[in-house]
């Protein structure tokens, strides 16, 4: 019986450790990507863009703390196209106060002109404000912490902590892998006129993926269109899936 209580202890804080390496991982990973994409981002080339709409959303809660999220949108021509964006930084940063937020929009008043740095490959991402460095260091530091503290007590009361790395760490990879391929697949299908710019998708677009086979586009516009979860968009698109199947 004692035997059984102990492995069970064991699995359980197992368990919680992966889970807050994971957690710890990332939150690193979001940090330095936010700190590369700082620090590459000052060779983007500029381009004009014109403030169509600034707005202050309420973003949910913290710790029971009502959070306020400045949203401001924009359109910009690139390589010919004409396109739209709605990120202001790399790291979107919440506020607990509305009228922070707001001033933080005051400075982009709709009909503005303002120059934004845009990625020479894919024109769809595209920022105002070259910031976002100290947010991303601060992230970097906070997920090494928290994947070190429970590596380290590990260590201290004697216990292996190579499996809980290679576990933690191959689905790491895996996962940046997928994320990695992802974002490929998408600015292929967008380059080729498969997948709409981003503000630029229609309920149509959704309709026209599935007719072209691309299922995981079809779902992935309906969530950007209607800032659905994996698992309502996937249900919907699977229902417009039968429905037009039915019509043929």
């Amino acid at each position: 019986m004692h035997e059984l209580i102990r492995n069970a202890a064991w699995v359980l804080s197992f368990l919680i450790s992966g889970l807050w390496v994971t957690i710890g991982l990332l939150l690193a990973g979001i940090g330095w990507s936010a700190l590369w994409k700082w620090f590459v981002s000052a060779r983007w080339p500029q381009v004009p863009a014109r403030i169509v709409a600034s707005e202050v959303k309420a973003a949910g809660r913290l710790e029971e703390q009502r959070m306020y999220q400045p949203v401001v949108r924009y359109a910009f021509s690139a390589e010919g196209q004409e396109l739209s964006g709605d990120q202001l930084a790399f790291v979107g940063r919440l506020y607990a106060s509305e009228s922070r937020a707001r001033q933080e929009i005051d400075k982009f008043p709709a009909g503005m002109v303002v120059m934004a740095r845009c990625h020479p490959q894919d024109p769809t991402e595209v920022i105002l404000k070259r910031s976002g460095a100290l947010t991303g260091f601060s992230l970097l530091l906070l997920g090494l912490g928290l994947t070190a503290a429970p590596l380290a007590v590990a260590g201290w009361c004697g216990l292996s902590v190579w499996p809980l790395v290679a576990i933690v760490g191959t689905i790491a990879a895996f996962a940046a892998l997928l994320d990695r391929s992802s974002r490929r697949r998408l600015l292929r299908a967008r380059l080729a006129g498969l997948y709409p710019a981003k503000g630029q998708g229609r309920d149509g677009d959704v309709e026209r993926l599935l007719h072209q086979g691309e299922k995981m586009l079809a779902i992935r516009l309906y969530r950007e269109l209607y800032g659905a979860d994996l698992k309502t968009a996937r249900r919907r698109v699977e229902e417009l899936e039968q429905k037009l199947g039915a019509g043929f």
